[in-house]
């Protein structure tokens, strides 16, 4: 399958001769280029405008809340390109990443050779994944986890790495990672006709399905990924000859093994994370492409206790958590295990493949590079232990694992929020009442009467957070606006209505759409004022409230003391299931059933 393109242009040359140029600079372009001893040099250069607004912007923080994060808040700019010298005009730029990856002052990219012409300078490559290693620290995770996905016999991207430079300033060793679009699927499975599915936070529940976001138009049609999530969801037996028609069985069990020998607690197994989802056209079965490996080979995870090892079988994810209790598949598991070692897994070649990086790549780190080489000693650590820990692990018998699924994050309404206010744009403080509103809102269906209305508008401030996820967040002021609405209604906890967007979306007259944050306000004020932001409220990430709808500006210049007039309408919805609102990231009953007990079945619980 994976020759299906060599084969491909060998048809074509018997028919059509003078197309073997191509083919063969098709083919030898993507894999020299990918080719995984190389260390490319590529050079960028957009407005520095542009380059400040890209940095700002934030990722769509519905993916957290079970809302739609299929629309992006980030989006294209135009710049030039270097690749090892040869240089390429009018390419689309733009900022990727979600939670542990963003980042404020080096973020990673996106590059799209097509965004404003149509042009290949690398054929068979129209896109470049370019990963700024935050969560990577070692640099070696996304480069050997695609490795031994690869060498397990199944489909993953190719990666090597970059000395990247934007506007002349040099900002490290990036991954250089082979993005899952047609050619990725053309080289791996022969063809791309079929549907590719991408899941963030997202698990094939006949609630939280709605939320695997479609790649292409083939994906469109979701009757797959409907027909999956009913089938797991089914009481009873799991009936595992449907569940195969739908997915490649032995192909899922020997991914889910590569997942948890890995140690990736941010993949689909662990988080229903980090994957993509490919519908292969020649067969209609669907097959499981890994992503976002930016944190493996490690035991320490943002979340992990006390430094123990990652657990030998995760099954917070619906698919391997009904597969795991249902009989004969703890079995299964165990020999596909045994088989990854054997297969996949050379210690002696893994660590060799460390030190011959950390040789080669040494002189290029950057100056956020400092701790990659007592990172590197972390992943040798975990290889040299791995191997002895899973099959002690394995002698023990089947693992213990939650007795029902963790349900992803999902939104349930429960109220609307809608009306006019007027303010003067400029940052708000402690127990100033600012602007005026007219504000109707309907919460869990009774009417909500306020006393006193304020109202503010201004420059975003981003949190800070120190720690974990690669170092943390903070930097300078993102290029966004910040609105809240606070509502005071006498003896019970004030309303604040928070909502963040870019400035790039304001605009006079027309509806935008907007996201954002309601929570209350303790009693007798929140001492240092409302959080930038708007914070996640006194309940933390399980007691969401999160709002979606339309902001229209009828008067706003961005100008401090200068008016700032709109309408507001929102949507109000609870957050429910997922990462804070179900169990947290070991979901329901972590150690689940008793070793070697009877598989538990029945519909996941919330």
């Amino acid at each position: 399958m994976k020759h299906m393109m060599g084969r491909l242009c060998l048809g074509i040359w018997l028919v059509l001769a003078f197309n073997i140029g191509f083919c063969a600079a098709q083919g030898v372009e993507s894999e020299s280029f990918y080719a995984s001893d190389k260390i490319h040099e590529i050079k960028i250069e957009l407005a520095a405008a542009d380059w400040k607004t890209l940095k700002g912007q934030q990722p769509n923080g519905a993916t957290f809340t079970g809302g739609d994060g299929s629309e992006s808040n980030y989006t294209y700019f135009e710049g030039t390109i270097w690749i090892n010298g040869q240089e390429v005009p009018n390419v689309g730029i733009r900022k990727k990443g979600f939670f542990g990856s963003n980042d404020l002052t080096r973020p990673s990219l996106k590059v799209k050779f097509d965004e404003y012409q149509k042009q290949e300078p690398l054929p068979g490559i129209d896109l470049l994944t370019l990963n700024n290693n935050k969560q990577d620290q070692s640099l070696m995770s996304q480069y050997l986890a695609y490795q031994v996905f690869r060498k397990a016999g199944l489909h993953a991207p190719r990666s090597n790495f970059v000395r990247l430079t934007v506007n002349n300033k040099y900002l490290g060793v990036y991954s250089n990672v082979e993005s899952v679009k047609k050619p990725f699927l053309k080289r791996e499975f022969g063809n791309s006709d079929g549907a590719l599915y991408e899941g963030a936070l997202a698990d094939f529940h006949p609630i939280g399905s709605k939320n695997i976001e479609a790649k292409n138009k083939a994906a469109e049609d979701r009757r797959k990924l409907e027909e999956l999530s009913a089938l797991l969801a089914k009481p009873g037996d799991l009936p595992l000859d449907q569940v195969d028609a739908l997915i490649d069985l032995d192909y899922f069990i020997r991914y889910w093994v590569v997942e948890d020998l890995l140690g990736f607690w941010d993949g689909y197994a662990a988080n229903q994370n980090n994957y993509y989802l490919y519908f292969n056209s020649q067969n209609g079965k669907g097959y499981f492409v890994p992503w976002g490996v930016d944190w493996v080979f490690t035991r320490s995870g943002p979340f992990a206790m006390f430094g123990t090892p990652p657990p030998l079988v995760n099954a917070q994810s619906i698919l391997a958590n009904r597969l795991y209790r249902t009989e004969g598949i703890p079995e299964r598991y165990a020999q596909a295990m045994r088989q990854v070692l054997d297969e996949a897994w050379d210690d002696a070649e893994l660590l060799a493949t460390i030190d011959r990086m950390e040789t080669t790549l040494k002189p290029y780190f950057g100056g956020t590079q400092q701790e990659t080489e007592s990172a590197m000693k972390e992943v040798r650590e975990f290889i040299r232990q791995r191997k002895e820990f899973v099959n002690n692990e394995l002698a023990k018998g089947p693992a213990k694992v939650p007795d029902q699924p963790r349900s992803p994050a999902y939104l349930v309404a429960v109220g609307a929020i809608s009306g006019e206010f007027e303010t003067t744009w400029g940052p708000s403080r402690p127990g100033e009442e600012m602007g005026t509103a007219n504000i109707e809102a309907t919460l869990d269906g009774e009417m909500v009467k306020f006393e006193q209305v304020s109202v503010s508008a201004g420059d975003f401030q981003p949190p800070r957070f120190g720690g974990g996820f690669g170092g943390g967040f903070g930097g300078p002021p993102v290029d966004s606006v910040h609105v809240t609405v606070v509502g005071k209604r006498g003896d019970q906890p004030s309303l604040m209505l928070s909502l963040t967007f870019p400035k790039e979306k304001v605009t006079l007259g027309t509806p935008i759409k907007v996201t954002g944050q309601l929570t209350e306000i303790p009693i007798g004020g929140p001492g240092n004022g409302p959080p930038p932001g708007g914070g996640f409220g006194p309940g933390g990430f399980g007691n969401l409230q999160s709002l979606q709808g339309t902001l229209e500006f009828t008067a706003v210049e961005m100008i401090e003391g200068n008016r700032v007039a709109g309408t507001l309408k929102l949507d109000v919805n609870k957050t429910k299931g997922g990462l804070f609102g179900g169990g947290g990231f070991g979901g329901p009953n972590r150690n689940g059933p008793p070793r070697n007990g009877p598989p538990i079945s029945g519909p996941p619980r919330e």
